[in-house]
């Protein structure tokens, strides 16, 4: 019985490594990858999102605007123009 109680911990402790791993890839993605954190200040978005509501946002051409998707616009960018 003792083989089967360690593949069973070595197992977790894998699993937990690659949560680790993935977890830190994908943060490294988002810090470094063009991608952002914004928090939403206002109802004008209601009732899809609410008042504190974060968006993970990344940058796009101005091509790739679709119809029914959700854009932040840096107005600081647009005043230096």
């Amino acid at each position: 019985m003792p083989k089967r109680r360690a593949v069973g911990l070595w197992f977790s402790v894998a699993v937990a490594v690659l949560g680790i791993l993935c977890g830190a890839l994908g943060l490294s993605v988002v810090l470094t990858g063009g991608y952002s954190v914004h928090r939403m200040d206002g109802t004008a978005m209601g009732p899809g999102l609410r008042q504190g509501d974060r968006m993970l946002t990344d940058r796009v051409a101005a091509a790739d605007v679709r119809r029914g998707e959700i854009y932040v616009v840096d107005s600081r960018s647009l005043r230096d123009q």
